[in-house]
């Protein structure tokens, strides 16, 4: 799908309402409940009722039936796991979090009907593109260096990677915008995140109509960084892999520098297939992983491995078929890149709240084109 600049009404102040909205509510939504003092779990029940509730009025009233049965369903099954795997606050934190994401973007919805798709995705990849460009220019005064590895502004290298990808694919997948789908590759690269990085380069590789071209970029990419001696982390990951398939030997994942990024997943990946054998059914609980991780950590950083811990196999299989009979509904190349895109994001790092934008993308998708089906 490529923007259609004809659609793109100007000084549409709904239209801009909207985006600026939505985007807000899709990036701070985990943000305020954390500073909040309010009681979790009543902020959970309050959610999944309204849930219920607004999947009532898109169903009787906007006749949009796939958003409601997939608001429903994912608040069903959060409700239902509480009850069946037990939770902790941490849980209950991450699964009220995408529900009132899913509830806030369907109230704007309603509010503003009129409001289109593309322009909507547009807005997110314009506000991410300045957001990336600040963060460039606070390095370069702050710090007097471009190197990313450090907090920028409100967030992480990984998490800001991560923000840049998504603005990457949609201003070169769906704007044919070069300039912009550029700077923000390269905002990526100089993060150093390495599951941003390989999951954008997947995108851009299915994305890519000449895949040669593509590839030849990449190895160009590499000997800038590495004439310019600023890619040493890529490349330490490389030498890893290279090592690992020569010698059979995964010893050199866990020496100093790669115990912090891939022998630290190893290790959680390997604990994580072990619990979720010893606890099948219905999984640890809702954000226990915590108290069973070998590192001590929050979540092991891959989203399946993480719902079929703490959910179990039935919450976890209902889900993962829940989102498959969606996407494969998806009509359209960019909708289905970027998820694919926060489904690689969810592969690699982050917990279901910090990769709820494969949530983000299934609705604002069926949302559009149920109750405003016009381009």
């Amino acid at each position: 799908m490529r923007f259609d600049n004809s659609i793109l009404v100007k000084d549409n102040i709904l239209s801009l309402t909207y985006g600026l909205s939505i985007f807000l509510i899709f990036f701070t939504t985990k943000a305020w409940l954390r500073i909040v003092d309010i009681d979790l779990i009543n902020v959970f029940y309050l959610s999944v009722f309204a849930n219920l509730c607004i999947s009532l009025i898109l169903y009787k009233f906007f006749r949009a039936r796939d958003s409601a049965i997939f608001i429903s369903f994912v608040s069903i099954l959060f409700l239902a796991t509480t009850y069946l795997s037990g939770y902790n606050e941490f849980g209950i934190y991450k699964l009220s979090s995408v529900l009132l994401m899913l509830f806030g973007i369907s109230l704007m919805k309603i509010t503003i009907p009129s409001s289109n798709f593309l322009e909507t995705l547009k807005i997110i990849a314009i506000v991410l593109f300045f957001y990336g460009c600040l963060g460039i220019i606070s390095k370069l005064l702050l710090d007097g260096n471009l190197f990313l590895r450090e907090r920028i502004l409100l967030n992480g290298p990984i998490v800001f990677a991560q923000y840049m990808s998504i603005s990457a694919v949609i201003f070169i997948v769906g704007y044919k915008d070069i300039f912009r789908g550029v700077a923000t590759v390269f905002f990526t690269l100089l993060t150093f995140s390495k599951g941003p990085i390989l999951s954008l380069a997947i995108i851009l590789w299915l994305a890519a109509r000449k895949k040669i071209v593509f590839l030849l970029s990449i190895v160009l990419t590499l000997f800038v960084l590495y004439f310019f001696q600023i890619g040493g982390r890529y490349y330490d990951f490389i030498e890893a892999v290279v090592y690992l398939f020569i010698n059979f030997d995964s010893s050199i994942f866990f020496n100093d520098r790669n115990i912090g990024s891939v022998g630290v997943r190893i290790v959680e990946y390997g604990s994580a297939i072990q619990l979720i054998a010893d606890n099948f059914i219905t999984g640890i609980g809702v954000g226990n992983w915590q108290l069973n991780s070998p590192r001590s950590l929050q979540y092991p950083h891959n989203s399946i491995l993480e719902i079929f811990v703490e959910m179990g196999v039935v919450i976890s299989t209902a889900m993962i078929i829940l989102f498959f009979w969606f996407v494969l509904k998806f009509k359209d190349s960019l909708t289905l890149l970027l998820f694919l895109l926060f489904f690689l994001f969810s592969m690699f790092s982050g917990s279901i709240v910090d990769n709820r934008g494969i949530f983000f993308v299934v609705l604002l998708y069926f949302l559009h084109f149920e109750i405003n089906p016009a381009p």
